[in-house]
């Protein structure tokens, strides 16, 4: 078996319920025509400057951080990421990623996977590349990245562990429902584990398919005696493949440097105790207390923990009546 280390860089939609706005501007984020939920913010007009971040963008990413066990970062700070694509009207992304900035959380772990950061960013446009037509409905919408150690070894660990990571997420309605998930995959083998990543895998098939993929392509170049450099790659579902993009870039390609039109975000210790009392039991956590508790099997606690509102119906239903008995009327 091919040794191999896995990381992902996975991103979404924050939900952002309550507002329903971009994370720098008023723009509504509710499904609409191509280039109307739009204004000079988000579509980069000259002269025109951001809003402070969507408060309730920023709470919502805090408490996914301390959901993933982070150590939280009390002044956060957004830079402009620099590159030129069509999706991108203004030249450059605020993310609070890159070489000075200071993420969310960070150092945190999550079924015993490293998070190496959590960190808010908007998103650009949607370009559709057949086209050449842009709609910039999209651009500025709030977006998490979660960035893991590459603690993964296989494609069915990351599989498991996503769905995981998933279903804590919506205990606390961090992600958009309706947006699902994409994640940025990093896979290197032995013995000089050298970085590939494959850009933008959009589902939970894809990302095991690509992985699998790249396992078997670095081994046959490793077997044949070429070395495999440092690069970036596309996934491709209809062929089952990736291909090669680009050369892997560093931060110093990017050009990061702090948003000048931003100040510090301040994260004070009470705002932060009061997100931290709302949160709910973690999943994984209340599945091994229902087995504990009531003596339910491993299977039938994991099904009940899975959903929230399912989770809690069993626990008041079983104050009144035997467990097992609500467990069968709930599960079967």
């Amino acid at each position: 078996m091919v040794q191999c280390k896995i990381g992902l860089e996975i991103h979404g939609y924050l939900n952002v319920a309550k507002t329903k706005e971009k994370l720098f501007c008023r723009c509504s984020t509710r499904p609409a025509e191509p280039n109307t939920n739009v204004c000079p913010v988000c579509t980069a007009q000259p002269g025109a400057r951001p809003m402070l971040p969507n408060t309730e963008a920023v709470e919502k990413i805090l408490a996914i951080a301390l959901m993933l066990d982070c150590q939280v970062n009390k002044k956060l700070l957004f830079q402009r990421k620099h590159y030129s694509w069509p999706d991108l009207p203004a030249g450059y992304q605020r993310t609070m990623s890159g070489t000075y900035a200071t993420p969310v959380g960070e150092k945190g772990k999550f079924l015993d996977i490293g998070i190496t950061e959590v960190h808010l960013e908007e998103d650009p446009a949607r370009w559709d590349p057949v086209t050449g037509c842009v709609d910039y409905n999209r651009s500025g919408y709030p977006l998490i990245e979660i960035v893991t150690k590459p603690d993964f070894i296989s494609s069915v660990q990351v599989r498991d562990w996503l769905k995981k990571l998933i279903t804590t997420l919506a205990y606390i309605k961090a992600i958009d429902p309706d947006a699902g998930i994409k994640a940025d995959v990093n896979i290197s083998i032995a013995p000089k584990f050298e970085r590939i990543e494959v850009k933008n895998v959009n589902s939970f098939s894809s990302i095991v398919a690509a992985i699998q993929y790249e396992i078997r392509r670095q081994g046959e170049e490793v077997a044949a005696g070429k070395s495999i450099p440092m690069q970036t790659r596309a996934w491709n579902d209809t062929e089952g493949r990736t291909a090669f993009m680009r050369s892997k870039e560093q931060a110093m390609d990017y050009m990061f440097i702090p948003e000048p039109d931003l100040p510090i975000v301040h994260i004070l210790d009470l705002q932060l105790s009061a997100i931290a009392e709302t949160l709910p039991e973690k999943p994984h956590e209340k599945a091994v207390r229902f087995q504990q508790q009531h003596g339910l099997a491993k299977t039938d606690a994991q099904i009940l923990a899975s959903d929230i509102g399912l989770a809690t119906l069993f626990e008041k239903v079983s104050r009144s009546v035997n467990p097992e008995l609500a467990l069968r009327w709930l599960r079967h």
